[in-house]
């Protein structure tokens, strides 16, 4: 039993570490993916059809990768590419843009709706 104790004592600092990074990151990605869906939702219910349909194919790629396979690109393309990325910004990279797309697509409407609301009531306003 005291060994027990000894071993939660001697990784309680990382695993505090683990979890303040964690959240640390989670948060970064739920902020920067709501900055990122609304230039993404604009173009992609815009009327002009090529930039709509640009973003609806930049929403299925990310939607169809997994999360992990784009932290891959993201942390060794750079590499490639010349530029070095962290784990903590590759991670981030990935997970807004995963994320992004749940604004977009599992969340249905949010942004759509309010985007057509704040048209109805811009117009009702000019009368």
């Amino acid at each position: 039993m005291s060994s027990e104790i000894a071993l939660i004592g001697r990784i309680a600092p990382v695993l505090a570490e683990g979890l303040y990074m964690t959240l640390e990151l989670s948060v970064l990605a739920i902020v920067l993916s709501a900055l990122w869906a609304i230039p993404v939702v604009l173009t992609s219910i815009s009327p002009r059809r090529p930039l709509a349909l640009v973003a609806r194919a930049y929403i299925e790629v990310v939607r169809n990768t997994p999360v992990l396979v784009q932290m891959y690109f993201m942390f060794f393309g750079s590499s490639i590419l010349g530029y070095r990325l962290t784990g903590f910004v590759a991670g981030l990279i990935a997970l807004t843009l995963q994320e992004r797309r749940l604004h977009r697509r599992d969340l249905p409407g949010w942004y759509p709706v309010g985007v057509a609301a704040a048209d109805r009531v811009r117009a009702w306003r000019l009368g």
